[in-house]
């Protein structure tokens, strides 16, 4: 199989990204509020199965199973001390059942909150994005997806982690819902801005 790049394959036509990996793991035992970062350990051939699913059903890009796999979100589940192991496990776990898709490192949001809806700084939340973002950089991803984001504040130290370690494509999106003015994340922010300061951060898509 020949290597082509995000920008190669975007010239041929459209590209199609993968879709959620939890709702498949759940099919194969996942238990509901279970991290599927912890199947990354245990069970790495399900979490391979299910990249394998998307890449045969056309999808050229695979996102690793590292949404929930920045070091506060683990810390929740009481698996921080094994944050760099997680993340290169499953950008290996991707590489080696995805096939010729390209592997995008993938950046969810923290579980926390900034301040003043809650205690979080910005300092601390780039800092997490920033080590995730290193280790995933470091297992040789294609790419990176900062995604289902809703506080654009913390979306934005996301990105601006990532490029401070790698020139790497960054597709980013937030969570929005529709209004009788548009489209607004729950923290009110419009489409528009928020696609605004992800350009000005140094996001690609």
């Amino acid at each position: 199989m020949s290597y082509k790049s995000l920008e190669q394959r975007l010239l041929e036509g459209p590209v199609l990204l993968d879709g959620a990996i939890g709702s498949l793991l759940m099919d194969m035992g996942l238990h509901s509020g279970q991290p599927p970062e912890e199947w990354t350990m245990k069970y790495p051939d399900r979490i391979g199965k299910a990249h394998k699913l998307y890449h045969m059903a056309g999808s050229d890009i695979l996102q690793t199973n590292t949404f929930g796999a920045s070091y506060y979100r683990l810390k929740e589940c009481g698996i921080s001390e094994h944050h760099d192991l997680v993340n290169q496990k499953a950008v290996e776990i991707c590489r080696e059942y995805g096939g010729d898709s390209l592997v995008s490192g993938d950046i969810g949001p923290s579980g926390l909150l900034l301040d003043p809806l809650g205690s979080a700084t910005l300092q601390e939340l780039e800092n997490a994005f920033y080590k995730q973002a290193v280790i995933l950089e470091k297992s040789n991803v294609d790419l990176f997806s900062v995604e289902t984001m809703i506080d654009i504040e913390e979306a934005v130290l996301a990105v601006t982690a990532i490029r401070k370690i790698s020139n790497k494509p960054i597709i980013a999106n937030m969570t929005y819902s529709q209004t009788g003015r548009g489209y607004y994340t729950v923290m009110g922010n419009s489409l528009e801005e928020c696609t605004k300061r992800f350009i000005d951060a140094g996001a690609d898509i």
